[in-house]
Parts: C-alpha cells; sequence; structure tokens
C-alpha cells in the first residue's frame, strides 16, 4: 500500500505522520488534524457503523421473512393433518396417545425455538453500536485498571441510544406471539373434539392453561412497547393476540369445567374491544401502512364479542409483503431513517424521497438530520 511512501514512521513513537509540504486535512467534525486521530477518523468510523447496521438490518430482515414463510408452512400442515391426528387418536390407550400428541407438538415447539434464537440474534447487545460500545467500555476499563491515581473514566461511548433497532426485537416478539397462537388454536381444537380420549383432552387443556396466562401477559406489554417505540404494524399485531390469548384463556377454562367469573371475563372482554377499537381506528388513520391488518382486527373482534372460531394468522398477501421488504434491504435503493428512527429503503429521485413514508409508522424522511446513513 506504499504507506513508507506518504507516511513516514517514527521510530521512536511508532506513529505515522504526514511529509512536510502536504494539505493536513482535519475532520469535518471537530477540525482536528487527521494526522492527530489514530487510524480512523470520525467520519469513516460513523459511515462503518452505519454500513454493518444496514447489513445487520437486512440479514435480520431475510431470516425473518423466512420464519413467516416456516409458519405459514406450519399452520398449513396442522389444519390439514389436524383430522387425521384426531382419527389416530380416536379409540386408542392414553399412553400411546400421549406419545402420539408428542410427536406433533413437535413442529411447533421446533419453530418457536427457532424464533427464541431470531430474537436473541436481533437483541440490541447483538447490534454493531451496542457491540462498539461494549469494546469501548472494555478497553477503558482496563486503561482504568492500569492506572496509579484511580482517576474517573468514561464507562461508553456517547451515541445516540435511538440507534439501536428495537424494531427487530418486536417483530421477533410478534412473531413468537403468533407461533403461539397457532399451536394453542390447534390444541384447543383437539381438546374439544370427543373422539379423543378424555384424558388426553384434559391433558391438553393444563398445558394451554399453562401457557395462556403467561402469553397474554407478554402481549399487553409488547403492545405498549411498541407504541411507545413508534411501531405501530407490531402494536396493532401484539393487540390482536391479546385480545385473542385473553379470549382463548376463558373458553378454555369453560372447556375444563371451571367456574368463570362472569365478572372477570366480562371485564376482559371489554377491555379487548377496546383496544381492538383503537387498532380499528389506527388502520383507517393510516391506510397505507396499517390496511392490511384491518381484517385481522375484525376477525379478532369478532372473536372477542360472539367466541373462539377459526383464525389464520397467515396470508399469501402478508408473506409478499414481508418477502419483498427483506428483498430491498438486500436489493439497491438508499436507506433512510424517518423521523422515529426506523430504517427504511427508497428507491428515486428527491421527489421519492419527500413522499416516501416509513412503512412502520407511515413518517416522513427525517432521521439523523434527514440523511441518508451511508
Amino acid at each position: 500500500m506504499e504507506l513508507n511512501k506518504h507516511y513516514p514512521a517514527d521510530q521512536e513513537a511508532g506513529r505515522r505522520s504526514l511529509l512536510l509540504g502536504r494539505a493536513r486535512k482535519g475532520c469535518p467534525d471537530c477540525r482536528r488534524p487527521l494526522r492527530d486521530i489514530d487510524r480512523y477518523n470520525r467520519v469513516f468510523k460513523t459511515a462503518l457503523l452505519d454500513e454493518l447496521t444496514r447489513r445487520f438490518v437486512a440479514r435480520s430482515t431475510s431470516e425473518y421473512a423466512e420464519l413467516v414463510q416456516q409458519l405459514q408452512v406450519m399452520e398449513s400442515g396442522l389444519e390439514q393433518s389436524r383430522q387425521e391426528l384426531v382419527q389416530k387418536l380416536d379409540g386408542v390407550d392414553p399412553d400411546t396417545g400421549r406419545k402420539i400428541l408428542a410427536t406433533h407438538k413437535l413442529t411447533g415447539k421446533n419453530l418457536q425455538r427457532q424464533i427464541k434464537k431470531f430474537i436473541d440474534s436481533v437483541n440490541k447487545t447483538e447490534q454493531p453500536l451496542a457491540k462498539v460500545n461494549d469494546l469501548y467500555a472494555s478497553a477503558v476499563a482496563k486503561l482504568r485498571d492500569g492506572q496509579s491515581d484511580g482517576g474517573e473514566m468514561g464507562q461508553s461511548l456517547n451515541f445516540d441510544q435511538s440507534l439501536i433497532q428495537t424494531g427487530l426485537k418486536y417483530r421477533g416478539d410478534c412473531l413468537d406471539a403468533k407461533a403461539k397462537w397457532v399451536m394453542l388454536w390447534d390444541w384447543y381444537t383437539i381438546s374439544i373434539d370427543e373422539h379423543v380420549d378424555l384424558s388426553l383432552r384434559k391433558r391438553l387443556q393444563d398445558t394451554i392453561a399453562t401457557e395462556v396466562q403467561p402469553a397474554t401477559v407478554l402481549t399487553d406489554a409488547l403492545r405498549k412497547d411498541c407504541r411507545r417505540a413508534h411501531l405501530y404494524i407490531y402494536a396493532v399485531e401484539a393487540s390482536v393476540y391479546f385480545a385473542l390469548f385473553s379470549v382463548l384463556g376463558f373458553e378454555n377454562g369453560k372447556a375444563m369445567g371451571r367456574v368463570v367469573d362472569a365478572a372477570a371475563e366480562e371485564e376482559t372482554r371489554k377491555k379487548a374491544k377496546k383496544i381492538l377499537a383503537d387498532c380499528d381506528a389506527r388502520c383507517r388513520r393510516l391506510q397505507g401502512t396499517l390496511g392490511r391488518l384491518s381484517s385481522v382486527v375484525e376477525d379478532a373482534r369478532r372473536m372477542v364479542e360472539s367466541g373462539l372460531f377459526h383464525h389464520r394468522v397467515t396470508s399469501d398477501a402478508e408473506n409478499r409483503f414481508i418477502t419483498t421488504t427483506a428483498i430491498l434491504f438486500r436489493g439497491a435503493g438508499d436507506w433512510y431513517y424517518c423521523v422515529n428512527g426506523h430504517p427504511f429503503i427508497v428507491r428515486g429521485d428527491g421527489l421519492a424521497v419527500v413522499e416516501a413514508r416509513c412503512p412502520d409508522c407511515n413518517e416522513p424522511v427525517g432521521g439523523r438530520d434527514g440523511a441518508r446513513p451511508s
């Protein structure tokens, strides 16, 4: 690379300096001469982190699209095989029935493990900015340990925490809720079929009762977190599954023969109706972003008001949208932040950028001073 030709090394200090007579370029942020900045300047570091973040988001979006496709395959497979499963369980002894059910449950549990792995991979600590922050904090800690005077030193980088893409985790959490619903609905449908041995039905109902309560709590917290992060798509999805899990908990209790508190059930349904009404109003207001979820909200509302019926969590239209988004992140186009800090791809000229709206919150370009990250 001919470094010695342009940057002769100082034998004592071990650093390289510009040859005399050459213009000394300065950092556009702090005007500090680049020669005084070890190895890289701030502009390059910022561009590098932006590019790493873009690749991280693109990879995560592709992985998410693959998981959504797997969920659709699983949901369709369960629908097609359920009647055959019930026929297998009809008249078998409890031990054989338990083995058949355990095998039947494996598909859903394996997919849930993959979704959990995805959620862990997009967690805050796994993102480029957070990893750089951890490396910096580790280096500072080592320097502090080596100081004889015990002076205080900073523990982390000073960077905008909003640049951490929490939407990736919330997206995974919503997908986990969808997979959970598909599994619990499948088990519930089997548990109310009179052709299945009573002991097996009770076993399934006990499992549903154990899992539906924490699922309700988690989706309730998730919808609030997504709303605070202006991630309206995931806020609506989380609200829908909060409503569905709430209803399933009461319906499963009735199937088990439990005495259900009528006042508590009415209060829960009332809360779910209000939440879904808010979701419906938001879907109508933000047709371009949330319009495709209107039918999902309507299905959930009908279930809350009149009881359980089959509700598909996947659709070809939704999968096409998710796949297209993944392709956009991998392909050509300029990457922008919206005013809420969500990244998205814009293709076209300046007018396209001005008119572009974030697919997560319907806000215009404006994050990071409205400039492209890289």
